[in-house]
Parts: structure tokens; sequence; C-alpha cells
């Protein structure tokens, strides 16, 4: 005679890692038994109990719920088995599944108070006819303990003999309350001296219908599981059951909703109650004591079926009509493992602001995670990672790290808040300070966990890289006038020496020197003519309140060739700068300051000031440049292999480095791209939302655009690429920003020069002057490079432009000009030959089909379409502005593009790092790259080396 096995568990606290094997083994059996064994109440209840012909069918839950039950009867022989287990602290719960029809019956979970029991009825083997039944009874202060250890007493209670075939149905139901006098303990009277009793359903094979909620097909599990953890928020709960009925039904999403209980004292418990009983859907969970919200929301995840999971405070701050766009970005296929809310504007007492703010600064700078706001209450996840959670006390402040830590996308959205209502806020000054404490547990965790160590490493390492060439920057800003001092003043004392020799007097050359020194002024740290014109513009700026600069270029060392003449609105000729009046009147700002605290001027105190202010305007935007890079190499890049080399490339392989040392608009602009990039990226590919990162976007965007012109370009496809993810805030935040620093550069040049039109407007290829009032001086009204201007010294200063000399004529060649701007003299690609792995690495980019990179594929041809625009526009220039950028170690008007390249090149980094031989070529790149940008020395204004090289071998002539 077959005999059905049959296996009844009942787990205590603590147990729940226990019971693992044990329950697989109960999930592998083929067809459960058809018996529905139900749980009464708890012993104080016990008086109220309703008779055994009121319960059949039915699950009486303290509550006082009924959840009815049924299941079809199994085949004949067929395997058996009733599952009773425990999921919290003295809880108790009995399923009986059918599994012959491919459903399952989810365990349910309810408290009760005493002694916690542990019963178990063996299987025997196929065969036998005896099922031994054991009870295991543990002492309550052993809960906390492992089961190992926990003092607990075994013993027989008794074997119950099942003979299924010859059993007809009455007499298994007749034997029912033996086994269930065994189970509690006495056979006689179970519900009087245990604390929960089991009572059979009517008939046998039973009646087993479930709920829609009981039982679901595994391949449908609801669409979002939520979980609400509660303490003391009577008259909160209902309202807010009401508005998750209303949010998820009407967004059509199929949902279950657990409501857990952490020991409130108020009448939130019967309140939960209530909205159980009044929706199938909700679920309420009493914690026995106050463990706290990481408990209390580790409750709840361990029962959530759904797709997704989904937290928000039981307090009503929390909109639930934000959840269905918080699972719908989870759903767009980003790799999102997380979406956290940001409650803005946030309704709270300033007392709770500005300490939540301070900490999420704090917790962004330790984890590198940084979020607005790190412990917003609503947060959607994806299924599987709300699960996998392990939550220690008081980890729910950090769950985003937690969840980054694990290597899920955390992506961030603007949510709701609404002010409380009802009930105390549960914030204290005291929780900042543990949770202060928290973050250095969460500090420790990030070298523990491998994906979070490697992430630490390599941060570390772009730090230390950006520290070496910033270092190398500042040192190289200290001694930038050993040029002029070796190759310009030794070579007018000599002159002036031998003049006095051939004269017949006594040469005394330190006698020479000190009055040259004197009179010249000949060492400072304005290397070229061109960065002291926007010197001279910032100096008159602060020094004498006007953009004109002629009284500053008559003193010893001021002169510039770039500038332009005009007349201000009384008629008389002023010279100015030809730069674009913007950038000048941003770094007048710093020396105005030091002018005002120090009283020293830039003409008699030129290093000290000019130094100082160098560190500002070349070492900071090349730091910039160098952090918005490395984020976007950090997010494009797949090896570290392929994102130490591209960080390398940035920090000591492009000509940003080299131009760091003069005031110059091309590390500004760098800068400027490099931070839209990474803002358009979070948003392209990271699903960032927040108006203040499309604000940021535009801001840096047109902020590149002002300072290089050509960077319109690059404005333009990324507007076009924020209004395909969201019009909305494009038209609201990213216009407007641009709008702002677009008026703010029209205002420059209309203060400057009487006009918006910027100087590089009004230059013509012909000469004509035109004479002003019987004066020597003129200006061309066309050409504003074409005048002569007394100066306030008395000297007439003819324009440079006039009769420009060397390269300033003009490549005559247009094919000849495109060879040398790419691959020859001044080439893109054969001084900075890293630059080839660009094109390929764009193709990667936009071919690459990774599910946490969606959208890439579009900042990488926004990267190729500009860079040809860029190109092809200075190809096309005509003559006279065919000069390579005048005399300077490269080609100067592309390096703002450096940092885009360099993300675009990751991807092949990653490629050759995977060979050896990819790696020695990436190296001898690198190694060429880093050459190139070293050869100037202290001063960019020179040839590059390969022009040099191509003359001494006589295959090139000087211009």
């Amino acid at each position: 005679m077959t005999i059905a096995p049959i296996r009844i568990l009942a787990i205590t606290a603590g147990a729940r890692a226990a019971i693992g094997p044990i329950h697989s083994s109960i999930s592998r059996l083929s067809s459960p038994l058809t018996l529905s064994a139900v749980i009464c109440r708890p012993v104080s209840s016990l008086n109220r109990a309703t008779s055994p012909s009121s319960t059949c069918g039915s699950s009486l839950m303290p509550s006082g719920r009924r959840r009815i039950a049924t299941a079809s009867p199994p085949a004949r022989n067929s395997t058996s088995a009733i599952g009773v287990s425990t999921i919290s602290t003295t809880a108790t719960v009995v399923t009986a599944a059918a599994a012959q029809s491919g459903q399952r019956v989810r365990s349910r979970t309810q408290r009760w108070s005493g002694l916690k029991i542990t019963t178990s009825i063996a299987a025997s083997s196929i065969g036998s006819r005896k099922l031994a039944i054991t009870r295991k009874e543990s002492s309550p202060n052993s809960a906390t303990k492992p089961m190992s250890t926990a003092s607990e007493t075994r013993r027989v209670m008794g074997v119950l003999h099942v003979r299924r075939p010859a059993m007809p149905r009455q007499a298994l139901h007749r034997g029912l309350p033996s086994l269930i006098g065994i189970l509690a303990g006495r056979h006689q009277e179970p519900t009087r001296n245990a604390g929960w009793s089991l009572r059979p359903t009517s008939g046998y094979p039973c009646s087993f219908s479930p709920t829609a909620h009981d039982i679901e097909s595994p391949m449908r599990p609801p669409d979002v599981s939520l979980v609400v953890p509660v303490r003391d928020e009577a008259g909160n709960i209902a309202p807010l059951m009401a508005e998750i009925r209303d949010a998820l039904d009407g967004a059509g999403l199929s949902w279950e909703a657990f409501v857990v209980d952490d020991g409130s004292t108020d009448g939130s418990w019967p309140e939960i109650v209530a909205s159980a009983a009044a929706d199938d859907r909700v679920q309420g969970i009493q914690q026995a004591s106050r463990l706290g919200k990481s408990a209390a929301l580790m409750t709840g995840f361990q029962r959530c079926r759904g797709r997704h999971v989904a937290m928000l405070d039981g307090d009503g701050q929390d909109d639930p009509a934000e959840i269905p766009r918080m699972l719908h970005l989870l759903d767009e296929g980003k790799g999102a493992g997380l979406v956290n809310g940001w409650k803005t504007p946030r309704l709270d007492p300033w007392h709770k602001t500005l300490p939540s703010r301070i900490f999420n600064l704090l917790v962004g700078w330790v984890t590198g995670l940084r979020l607005h706001d790190h412990n917003c209450g609503l947060k959607a996840f994806r299924g599987e990672v709300a699960r996998d959670l392990q939550l220690t006390t008081d980890m729910h402040r950090f769950i985003p790290t937690l969840v980054s830590l694990a290597g899920h996308r955390v992506l961030e959205v603007p949510v709701r808040h609404r002010p409380r209502v009802r009930g105390a806020s549960k914030y204290g000054v005291a929780r900042f300070f543990r949770g202060l404490a928290d973050l250095g547990r969460v500090a420790a965790m990030l070298t523990s966990v491998p994906g979070g160590a490697e992430a630490t490493a390599r941060r570390s390492l772009y730090a230390l890289l950006a520290a070496v060439a910033i270092g190398g920057v500042v040192g190289r800003i200290g001694a930038v006038a050993s040029v002029d001092r070796i190759a310009l003043e030794n070579r007018l004392v000599d002159d002036a020496v031998k003049r006095e020799a051939a004269a017949g007097g006594i040469a005394d050359r330190k006698a020479i020197r000190e009055r040259l020194e004197r009179e010249k002024r000949l060492v400072r740290p304005f290397l070229s003519g061109n960065d002291r014109s926007r010197w001279l513009t910032v100096r008159s700026l602060v020094e004498k309140g006007t953009f004109a600069i002629e009284e500053l270029v008559v003193e010893p060392g001021w002169d510039t060739i770039d500038a332009v003449v005009h007349p201000d609105t009384a008629g008389r000729l002023h010279l100015y700068s030809s730069k674009p009046p913007l950038l000048a009147v941003i770094a007048a700002g710093p020396y105005w300051l030091l002018h005002r605290l120090t009283g020293w001027t830039l003409g008699d105190h030129p290093f000290e000031i000019g130094r100082l202010l160098m560190v500002v305007y070349g070492g900071l935007p090349f730091a910039l440049a160098m952090a918005f890079a490395f984020r976007g190499i950090e997010a494009v890049g797949s090896s570290d292999w392929g994102r130490f080399w591209t960080a390398a490339l940035v920090a000591f392989g492009t000509f940003l480095s080299t131009f760091a040392v003069v005031f110059t608009n091309h590390l500004p602009a760098a800068a400027a791209a490099a931070a839209s990039f990474w803002f358009a990226h979070r948003i392209r590919c990271g699903g960032e939302r927040s108006r203040w990162c499309f604000a940021a976007v535009g801001l840096t965007a047109a902020l590149a655009a002002a300072f290089e012109l050509p960077a319109l370009a690059w404005l333009a496809a990324l507007l076009v690429i924020l209004l395909r993810c969201d019009a909305g805030r494009t038209l609201a935040a990213a216009v407007p920003a641009a709008a702002i620093v677009a008026v703010a550069a029209l205002a420059a040049n209309q203060l400057a020069h009487g006009t918006v039109v910027p100087p590089y407007a009004h230059r013509a290829d012909g000469v004509r002057a035109a004479v002003v009032a019987a004066t020597e001086e003129s200006w061309n009204p066309d050409n504003w490079y074409d005048y002569a201007i007394r100066l306030p010294d008395g000297r007439l200063l003819e324009s440079y432009w006039r009769s420009p000399k060397g390269v300033d004529h003009g490549e005559p060649s247009q094919a000849a000009y495109a060879w040398h701007v790419l691959v020859g003299h001044h080439g893109i690609l054969s001084l900075t030959p890293a630059w080839l792995l660009v094109v390929p690495g764009l193709a990667l980019l936009a071919a690459r089909r990774r599910q946490d990179a969606a959208g890439e594929d579009d900042l990488a041809r926004a990267i190729a379409i500009v860079s040809a625009v860029v190109i092809v526009f200075y190809l096309l220039r005509p003559q006279p502005d065919r000069n390579y950028g005048g005399m300077t170690a490269g080609f100067r008007w592309v390096f703002w593009l450096a940092p885009l390249w360099a993300v675009a090149a990751v991807p092949a980094a990653d490629v050759l790092g995977r060979s050896r031989v990819g790696r020695t070529i990436a190296g001898l790149l690198l190694a060429v790259s880093v050459a190139s940008v070293a050869y100037p020395t202290w001063n960019p204004w020179t040839s590059p080396w390969l022009e040099h090289a191509l003359r001494q071998a006589g295959w090139i002539t000087a211009p």
C-alpha cells in the first residue's frame, strides 16, 4: 500500500534561512494534498471562536478577516504535502497549494504571542504506514538566537496512521482533530492549551477556491507591490489607501499593498485592518515591537511578488500618483534598478530641510552617488532589486547607495511633496547624528563590495591624474617668464653691448641689463599679444572703468596686435581688444577683488597678481574640464584599462594643459563643453529629468558657444536631443538658461563696442582708410582691423594687420591648408595621434546596444556631426584666416572639442585594451600625443615640433 508523505512545518522567528532547503524540497513535490487547514485566533480570542461549521472553508485571521481557498482533489497515490511556515517573529501560516493545476498559494503571515513551537511531521519512506510527529519547543528568550543554538526539547508526540486508498473521505475528516490535537500538544482540548489551533474545512476533498490574490500564476505577478511602513499614523492610512487605489487602478496597473505597522500605539492597526477588509489587495502586517523602518521595509519586501516594488511613507506626504511615472522610467530599458524620488519643492520646516541637505551632500561626497534626496520615502524598484536588499538597522537611509553597490543604475526624478495634515513627524535632531554614524558604516562597506571598491579605485586614480596635471600646470605658470628672459632679453642685451662696443664705450653688461629691465620691463608673465589683448581689457575695466585700452598699451611690455579701433559715442577713436568681451568681463571679477584687497595692479605687480590670476583663469577651467571629462569616461567606458588610458590622455595628452598657462578662451570653452556633455548624458542615458539638469545643459553649452563661436553647432545639437527627451523641460529650463548667456554676451558687446555684433564681424579683406578730421589717425568702418591711432604718449600706432607677417599672411592653397590642419605640421591627427581612435570610437558608441546606455548613440552622432561641421568651417575660411591659429603649438581652434573627443575614444580604447598588441598601439599613440603637448615647454605660442622637423628636413619653408 502506498503512503502519501505529509510534511507540516512551523518555523519560528530567526529561522527563515534555516528552512530554505526544507522549503525547496516541499516545492518539488508534484501534487500537494488537497486539504485546507486554517488558522484560528490567538489564545486571548478563543472565547469568541466560532463553531467549526461557521469557519469551514475560511481562514479567520486575528483581524477577523476570512480568506476562502479551494482546489481540486489530488490524483490517487499522488505525493502530498501541507506547508506551515513562518516569515517573521512568532508568526505562523498554513498554506495548501494545488500544484497539479499550475497554481500556487502564497503564504500568509500572522503574529502570535507566547511560546514558540516548531512541530514537524516527518514523512516516512514510500510504502510506510506511519508518520512520526515531533514537537520542538523553544523559550521566548531564544527567539533571536539561531535555531541550532536555541534551547529546545524534542519528543515524539504520536504516530498518525494513513491508509489513503482504504480511508473514505469521512474517515479522514474524522481523523483530523486527532492530528490537530497532536500538533497543539494535547489531543483532547487543543484550543484551550495551545497558542493557536487548526481546524479542518468541511468535507474531503475540500472545496478549495482561493481568491485572485491568494492564487496567481507564477508567470503573471502583479505589476507592482507596494510597501507602506507606518507608525502612529492613525487617520492617514485610509486616505492613502484610497489614493493608491485611484492612482494605480486609473493607470491600469495590477497591484498589491503591504502595510507594515511598526508598533503603533494609536489607532493605526485597526485602520489597517479596516483597509484590508475593504480591499482584498491590501494586507496588514503588525510587528510586535518597534523594530524600526528598515525592519518594516524588509518584512514587506520579502513578501512582494510584483515585477516592480514601490515604497512610500504612510504619513500621506508622498503622492501615489507619482508611482506610474516612476514605473515607466524603470520600463524604459535603461537598466535602472531604482528610481529615487526627489521631493521638490519640499514642504517641511527649515529644521528638517537644512540637516537633510547637509546629509545628502555628505552621502554624495562619501559614496560618489550624488542625489538630491537619498532618504526620500517614495522609491520604485525592479522587483528582484527590492527583494535582494538586506537592510540592517536604519540602513533604509542609504537604499540608493546599496542598490548602486549591487551594480544597478539609480535614477532620480522630482516628485510632488505634500504637507503633513495629521499626526506628528518622527524626525528629531538625534536622527541626524545617528545618520552620520551610519554613514561611517556605509563608507566602510564601499571597500568591502567588489564593484564599489573598483569604482572607488578608479575615482582615486582619476584624482591622482588630475592632481599631477594641475601641479604641472601651476609649476609652468610659476616659471612662464623663462622663455622671454632667454629668447628676448639676452638678445636685446647683446645688441646693446655690441652697439656700445662699436661706439668705443666700455660695455658693462650688468649695468645695461639693469637699465633695460627698468625701461622695457622685458620679463613678464604674459607671453603673446593674443593673451595680452584680454589682459588689457581686464586691467582697463578694473583700473580705468572702460573697455578702451590705449592708455595701457603704452606701458612697457603691454603691446598687442589683437586690437581694433572704432569711435565712441562722442566720435573719439579708441583702441579695443578684438576678443569678444564676455570672458574679459567675467575675468575682471577676481582681479577686482585682488585689487581691492591689496591695492596692487597688474602693471606694478605683474608676477604676483598675474600668476595668481592665471591659476584661476587657466588652472580652474582645466580642472573642471578634467572633472567632467572623467565623469563622461566613467559613464561611457566598459573596461578599467580603456578608462585609465583615456583619463591619462585628458590629463597629459591634449593641448589644454599647454594652453593652461595663458589667458585664452580655449580652456573655458572646453570646460563648458565637457560639462554640457555630462549633463546631457545624465538626461539622455541616465533618465534624469530634473529642471536644473536641463538648465545646466543649456547654460554650459551656451557658454561654450559664447567662448568659441563654432560651438553654436554643439548647442543646437544638444537642444535637439533634449527636445526629444522632454520638450517641456527643454523649453522651460534649457532654452531660458541658454538665453541668459546669449543676452549676457550680446550685452557685453553692446557695452564695449556700441553694437551687439562682435569685432570679428567687422573685418574685410580690402583696406580702405578714412582720415578723421585733419589728423593722422584713420580707421575703416568696414574693417576695424585697419587703423592708425595716436596713443597718449604721442606715438602713432598702425595696425599690424595692414601688413601681416609670416604665418599671418595665410595659406594660399586650400588643399595644402587642409592637409596640414589634419595630418601635417599643425595636424589634428599628427600632433595628437590619440585622436585616431575617435572615429572608430564614435562608430562603436553609435552601434552600442547596452541596456544601461540607451541614448549614447544620439550623443555619438552629435559629436561626429559637430566635429565635422567645425573642422569644415575652418578649412573653408578665406586666405587671411588660414593661418593655423597664428604662431601656436597646435590647431588651437578645435581644442575645445578635446573632452568630447576623449569620451568618444573610450570604446575604441576598451577594444585595444583586450590584447597586448592593442595596448601597445594605444600606448604609442598616447606617448606621441604627450610629447607634442610637452614640446612647447613654457610657451604655447611657438611652432609645433613637427613643423620644426619638416623645416630642418627641407620639406617645407618658413612662411
